[in-house]
């Protein structure tokens, strides 16, 4: 008797967070109408960034938030209440015998919590909306769904801003930590613009490509950390670790739409003229311009600044080096129009 309990207990928890289900939440609305616990509140709530932490560190990240939500959830509910995970990153808590403004209360009271929560580097913030439910003759499906069209109004306004708050948070926590970062990225900007002007891009392009040099290393906060600061060489796992930045930056980027055209760019500043280089092996013009700009750039910060696991080079040599791999790693006319360029400013 109790192995069969502890099965049908379990086929109403949800395993990840321990709250109810979606099937104890239908279990629940058969028992509405007898129990006539009115004024019923329906709190949805949505998790914002969840696909944004399961793209750009990983699904255990993802999971972590969702269990921090629903610890938040516990910790300012009252013992009648039924909380369950009704969808991947959807929330459900039922209040009692309630009013719409102690609905609004719990939200503020969730909202406050979490604001002290963080998982990783990223803050934690939810899109939420609330219907009531004032007798029995009222359908509670029709009230779970007004509560949800009201999250989802609140989501489209308002998880943009949170999601860009994250990206800054992340860029500005990358870079209190790791001040060889922030110094790297600027510079790449400021050549990113230098060489924007020589193409003669417009005003608006130009700034798009500096913002592309300050954000192109985002994806490495989603790295082991002591890969950045290792002094010696590092090991194939590690080599694949920091391969994988482009692509989490980029996962990272276009969660954002004002981040949209810089992100294409992020992602393949590593490819290579001849092919052999990553993400996607792309060659020759199939890699984006901005791409390719910033690729030279990069390189070339990279050679003059000082790092853990290398001498830094003068500029006339790291110069050479840019017009040593012309045609193969490097755009062949932007690596001479970049060399060019900073000939003439070293003189």
């Amino acid at each position: 008797r109790t192995e069969r309990e502890t099965i049908l207990r379990l086929g109403f928890v949800d395993q990840l967070t321990q709250l109810q289900n979606r099937r104890a939440y239908d279990l629940e609305l058969e028992k509405i109408p007898q129990e006539g616990k009115f004024p019923i509140a329906f709190i949805l709530a949505d998790v914002d960034g969840l696909k944004l932490a399961n793209d750009a560190f990983s699904h255990d990240t993802g999971d972590l938030l969702l269990q921090r939500v629903a610890n938040v959830l516990r910790d300012v509910s009252d013992s009648g209440d039924l909380l369950a995970r009704v969808g991947g990153d959807e929330f459900l808590v039922l209040m009692h015998q309630t009013t719409q403004e102690l609905a609004e209360d719990r939200v503020h009271q969730i909202d406050s919590k979490l604001r002290e929560e963080k998982v990783g580097h990223m803050t934690i913030s939810l899109s939420t909306g609330i219907a009531l439910l004032e007798t029995g003759d009222m359908d509670p499906a029709l009230a779970y769904r007004r509560a949800e069209r009201r999250m989802y109004r609140q989501k489209l306004t308002e998880s943009p801003k949170r999601k860009k708050l994250i990206i800054e948070t992340l860029l500005s926590v990358q870079h209190k930590n790791y001040p060889r970062v922030k110094i790297h990225s600027e510079h790449v900007s400021m050549l990113c613009g230098k060489l924007s002007r020589m193409l003669e891009l417009s005003e608006n392009d130009t700034e798009t490509m500096r913002r592309a040099g300050l954000y192109h290393d985002l994806g490495k906060i989603a790295m082991d950390q002591t890969i950045l600061e290792k002094p010696s060489s590092l090991n194939e796992h590690e080599w694949y670790d920091v391969k994988r930045h482009s692509e989490v930056g980029y996962n990272i980027l276009r969660s954002v739409p004002e981040y949209y055209d810089i992100a294409e760019t992020v992602l393949h500043h590593h490819e290579r003229w001849d092919g052999d280089g990553y993400p996607k092996g792309l060659g020759g013009n199939d890699i984006p311009l901005y791409s390719r700009m910033l690729s030279i750039c990069d390189a070339y910060d990279a050679m003059v600044g000082t790092k853990p696991y290398a001498t830094a080079k003068g500029k006339s040599e790291a110069l050479q080096e840019i017009m040593k791999y012309r045609g193969s790693q490097f755009d062949p006319d932007l690596a001479t129009l970049f060399v060019t360029m900073m000939s003439r400013e070293i003189s």
